[in-house]
């Protein structure tokens, strides 16, 4: 563009010269400007073809997450108890390194590629196809699809459709796989629903003004997230492999119309095939899991806030002799709250961000005896541009409200956070 304005200020200086040469006998006026509209059409022509190379080119993405916890102990123990042992973690490393790239596969249509060094996993495979016709071949506007297929995120929640770089905390909430100081032989599991399914995804979104949804289901054959524990015969990309297919499903409905506020409520639900054996469904021992969720996001654009949470149950059956299909359920819930309030004062103040969390989990709901967790965290983020931000991060953590605030069962975190 520099070049295209450069080659037009000469060839307009060099058009009274000509026409002055004209009456010497040099070219006329005429011949200077139609050199100018030859050039600028050749430029133009130049600057369209660098955009469409840009456009078709492999777009890279680089996130990086350098991380300081301390965190010296473990709660351990039961009921009310809320005894401290040491085995935490204290240290500076390496939580996230992950590699992106996109590529165009046409003008509806591109791959995806996301893989993460430290975890050595690979997280995005696959092909999003967006703009597909509400009905096949027959177009409507303003309604279309994207389909996905391959690995991705599942449709379920909100905060677990997220990636990581993007969130407000280090660690996710506890339903969705967050650090507790709590050993797994004390609580053994309190992720409830995993993040990335393999399979086929249809996502619908319509908006009307006041009123909107998004609609997204998938079809995927995973029992559970990847694993460090991958073996390549049962295993594929870490993700353990299903003869049965699992559904899931999210509905988030946009209500707009009360003035200086954007409310968004969302319902999600899941059924997951546990059959990790070649026809189990076919044996007495299937096992499956029923999850239900809900969720809300509100923003306050005026008063620089958003507010938003989840509640997520899970039912787990399994169709052993005797055993009453029913194993057990788990429940958990969070609220989150972030705001800029430096900005609420000056636009131009955003680059300070306050969070805090609070969070409820009951791993064993139909267990009499078993404890409840709870966490409270707060963080203090400074952005420098897009994504690139430092962070401060503290969480206490209770078993059965019991509090050891400031105490050993915490997590100090300090995050640095870098996106090219």
């Amino acid at each position: 563009l520099a070049a295209l304005a450069l080659a037009l200020v000469g060839l307009m200086a060099a058009a009274p010269l000509a026409a002055a040469d004209s009456n010497e006998g040099g070219l006329d006026v005429q011949t200077s400007l139609e050199d100018l509209r030859s050039s600028l059409g050749s430029m133009a022509v130049d600057v369209n073809d660098l955009k469409a190379a840009q456009a078709d080119a492999v777009q890279w993405g680089i996130n990086t997450d350098m991380r300081y916890d301390y965190s010296p102990y473990l709660i351990n123990g039961a009921g009310n108890n809320n005894l401290s042992t040491a085995g935490g973690r204290v240290g500076m490393y390496a939580k996230r390194v992950e590699l992106e790239a996109t590529g165009k596969i046409s003008s509806w249509a591109v791959w995806n590629l996301q893989f993460e060094f430290v975890g050595l996993k690979l997280e995005d495979l696959g092909v999003d196809a967006k703009g597909l016709d509400l009905l096949p071949f027959v177009p409507v506007k303003g309604y279309d699809w994207e389909a996905k297929v391959g690995l991705y995120r599942q449709p379920f929640g909100i905060e677990n459709q997220v990636g990581s770089s993007s969130i407000p905390f280090p660690e996710r909430a506890i339903i969705n796989g967050g650090y507790t100081p709590i050993p797994s032989a004390f609580i053994p599991s309190m992720k409830i629903v995993f993040e990335r399914v393999m399979g086929v995804q249809l996502i619908d979104a319509h908006s009307y003004g006041d009123f909107g949804y998004k609609l997204a289901v998938a079809v995927a054959n995973n029992v559970k997230d990847q694993d460090s524990g991958y073996t390549a015969s049962t295993d594929s990309m870490g993700l353990t492999t299903d003869q049965d297919p699992s559904e899931i499903g999210r509905l988030g409905v946009d209500l707009n119309f009360v003035p200086g506020v954007m409310l968004n409520v969302g319902g999600s639900a899941l059924h997951n095939s546990n059959n990790s054996a070649l026809m189990t469904s076919l044996a007495a021992n299937q096992a499956w899991s029923d999850n239900v969720g809900a969720d809300f996001t509100l923003a306050v654009p005026a008063a620089e806030t958003t507010i938003w949470g989840e509640w997520v149950s899970q039912n787990k059956f399994v169709n052993l002799p005797f055993a009453g299909h029913f194993a057990g359920r788990e429940e958990g819930w969070y609220v989150t709250d972030t705001m800029k309030p430096l900005a609420f004062f000056n636009k131009g103040w955003s680059n300070v961000e306050l969070s805090g969390r609070y969070e409820k989990v009951m791993p064993s709901v139909d267990t009499q005896g078993e404890p409840d967790i709870q966490a409270s965290t707060i963080g203090l983020k400074y952005f420098y541009s897009g994504k690139n931000y430092t962070s401060i991060n503290y969480s206490a953590y209770a078993v059965n409200g019991l509090y050891t605030t400031l105490g050993p069962d915490s997590l100090l975190s300090v995050q640095q956070q870098f996106n090219f």
